[in-house]
């Protein structure tokens, strides 16, 4: 049996310890891999606790201006 995941639109507010991007929402802090403070980001969690949730960056939906795009494909 596979657990289902919860998928959630937050915006990234600050970078944490060990580069994991911090969010908020109803509440409680969401510690997700794979954003930049100031995207707007579909996120999907994996562990949803009380007072914190914590997941990777699905999508995002509005880029930082701090984005850099690759130089190359590799």
């Amino acid at each position: 049996m596979r657990k289902e995941r919860l998928e959630v639109e937050v915006t990234i507010e600050s970078i944490g310890f060990e580069g994991v991007a911090v969010a908020r929402m109803d509440g409680k802090v969401a510690l997700l891999k794979g954003g930049l403070p100031g995207e707007r980001v579909k996120a999907l969690l994996n562990k949803n606790k009380k007072n914190y949730a914590e997941g990777f960056v699905s999508e995002i939906l509005e880029k930082s201006p701090d984005r850099v795009d690759a130089p190359c494909s590799y």
